[in-house]
């Protein structure tokens, strides 16, 4: 059935989520620290997988780099919108959403948030935490996450897979990593990156659809293009959170809606020069 390997993601990252937040406060800021330091890593190792797979073609005895023009340009463009349209702290936004709706007793008399505000504070809390400026360690695990299991090359290739052959085998090798990953962050964050199964419900859920109605979108140049620009996100992802830096990957997030983008006009400009001759 295409859309299992989507369930079975979504089950594992909200079983591991659970688990590890059960334990969270035994964990001292040092130990927060290293587990954090050890998601980056993993984070880093997942997206230079992915993006050799991607970015390498063997042709022979040679090795040949594929749709680097396109790739490149993809992230320059796609940075720049996602950091003008507030993407990471869009992301914020819907991670404090989920913090109000799953703790209905908070207090309400505080100031009006607006998630289109930057966030001063600094990367490394008291703590141990990286915060990704979402304004609570609930919405920053939700944001962590999110752009660590819904947007990497494993997800994309995956779904896409699954929605155009059917085969789910590397969406379930997926949600073993995701099960791993999530319950470590679970640990340092809390119950927020268990939400990220919402984050990855969607985004796997709607390429895995869009792959099974239309599998002719998803040419190989197209998929290895979208790999190749996950994987870049999961590697500075990464190393953001290996060096306690402040994660902004998520205004990356745009970046993959330009080359699906790109083949549509080119299209339509070809379109247009048929009819004019």
């Amino acid at each position: 059935m295409k859309g299992l390997g989507t369930l079975v993601d979504v089950l594992a990252i909200l079983l591991a989520g659970g688990v590890g937040a059960i334990f969270q406060r035994r964990l001292s800021p040092f130990v927060r620290k290293l587990l954090l330091q050890i998601v980056g890593f993993a984070a880093i190792v997942m997206g230079a997988m992915g993006a050799w797979d991607a970015f390498f073609v063997l042709d022979g005895e040679s090795f040949e780099m594929g749709g680097s023009i396109l790739v490149i340009l993809s992230l320059v463009a796609g940075s720049a919108i996602g950091w003008l349209l507030h993407a990471q702290d869009g992301l914020g936004w819907i991670g404090r959403l989920f913090g109000r709706l799953s703790e209905p007793e908070a207090p309400k008399n505080k100031p009006r948030e607006n998630h289109r505000k930057r966030v001063a504070a600094p990367a490394v809390g008291d703590d141990g935490l990286i915060e990704v400026g979402a304004g609570s360690s609930f919405a920053d695990g939700f944001v962590v996450a999110s752009v660590l299991c819904a947007f990497n090359s494993f997800a994309l290739s995956g779904a896409i897979t699954e929605g155009t052959v059917g085969d789910a085998n590397l969406l379930y090798i997926k949600a073993a990593i995701d099960a791993v990953l999530v319950a470590m962050l679970a640990l340092i964050y809390g119950s927020g990156v268990a939400f990220a199964s919402v984050s990855v419900l969607v985004i796997q859920g709607g390429v895995t659809l869009i792959g099974a109605l239309w599998p002719a979108v998803f040419t190989a140049d197209l998929t290895d293009q979208l790999s190749l620009i996950a994987a870049i996100m999961s590697i500075v992802a990464g190393g953001m959170l290996c060096v306690g830096k402040r994660m902004r990957a998520g205004d990356m997030i745009p970046s993959l809606f330009v080359p699906p983008l790109w083949i549509l006009i080119l299209k339509a400009i070809t379109a247009y020069l048929g009819t004019a001759e």
